[in-house]
């Protein structure tokens, strides 16, 4: 299991992650949802090395990872995406997906053997020698996706996999992240605002506000949850929530 225990983070006074216990297992997929500022990124700094945490701490399995550093992190089974996708622009397709496999301890003959394979499953195959800078925006999403599972990873952290991406290409990802968990048996956390999304790919679902846990729970009970239409269902653009009800 990848857990949190009681995570503190305060910036000069504010407190960005106050008290956070957050718990997701190997093969499943966690959404993690709230309003602008409940501290949804913070946290998953904190889970992947990039923001120390005040007090509290991070587990992965029965080792305390909280004062590790990234790459540690990462090779110890860690993956993660950011908002943007963050690819090395002047590399191919191809050398993103191989790069990340060599960071990882792969040799130069695994890593292009897992390269194939990634490019494959993500679709990726035809643009494998284009530059990475010239991806339109849905596969440049899928190319961080990709690169994330290139390091082997035992969990993923996703940081708004669908942001940009049109209704067909957010369809898309929610099968393609769901074949990742099931043929690598990875477990997912997902930052999302897309809420039809994360309602359809999470089996469970943790709700922060004003960086505290408002909610956690199937996404059919979080959709019906008074605190969290309040806080959070209902500044979503009032969306469609499936399992919502009138």
């Amino acid at each position: 299991m990848l857990r949190t225990d009681d995570v503190r983070v305060h910036f000069e006074g504010v407190r960005a992650i106050d008290g956070v216990s957050l718990s997701v297992d190997r093969g499943e997929i966690l959404g993690l949802i709230g309003p602008n500022g409940a501290g949804k990124t913070t946290l998953v700094n904190v889970i992947s090395g990039i923001q120390p945490p005040d007090s509290g701490t991070v587990r992965l399995g029965e080792d305390d990872i909280t004062a590790w550093a990234p790459p540690r992190r990462a090779r110890a089974g860690l993956g993660r995406t950011f908002q943007g996708a963050r690819l090395f622009d002047r590399l191919s397709v191809e050398e993103n997906v191989e790069a990340a496999a060599v960071s990882a301890g792969l040799r130069r003959r695994a890593a292009r053997a897992r390269t194939d394979e990634l490019l494959a499953i993500f679709r990726l195959e035809d643009v494998a020698h284009r530059d990475a800078s010239t991806l339109p925006h849905g596969t440049a999403r899928r190319l961080g996706v990709a690169r994330a599972l290139a390091v082997a990873p035992i969990y993923v952290l996703l940081d708004e996999p669908a942001a940009g991406l049109d209704e067909e290409e957010s369809r898309e990802l929610v099968a393609l992240l769901r074949d990742i968990r099931d043929r690598y048996e990875v477990g997912l956390v997902v930052i999302e605002h897309d809420v039809p999304l994360i309602m359809a790919l999470c089996e469970r679902i943790h709700v922060l506000h004003h960086g505290e846990t408002l909610a956690v729970g199937a996404p059919a009970a979080i959709a019906k949850d008074p605190q969290v239409i309040d806080a959070y269902l209902g500044e979503a653009g009032h969306q469609e929530v499936p399992g919502a009800g009138g």
